[in-house]
């Protein structure tokens, strides 16, 4: 991890995702992201292999994983 971002509350994540399907056999993302970005936003950036060889990349921008604060449940009030 680099320090300073991590000091500043930002997660870095590297993944790995793999799906084999009878249409799209042997398809692997290979990516890194940082989380928490302004505390709700994500930003990821993978790479794409569909049977080992190079498919196309991507950048991704979405919620940040622990967007609820680190409960796992969300109250909702139904005025009853």
């Amino acid at each position: 991890q680099i320090w300073q971002v991590n000091m500043m509350g930002i997660k870095e994540n590297v993944f790995v995702n793999y799906l084999a399907t009878p249409s799209s056999q042997n398809y692997t993302e290979l990516g890194y992201g940082i989380d928490n970005i302004f505390r709700i936003f994500r930003l990821e950036g993978a790479v794409a292999f569909q049977n080992g060889r190079y498919y196309d990349w991507g950048i991704r921008i979405g919620i940040a994983s622990n967007i609820l604060g680190g409960f796992g449940s969300v109250e909702v009030e139904t005025g009853e």
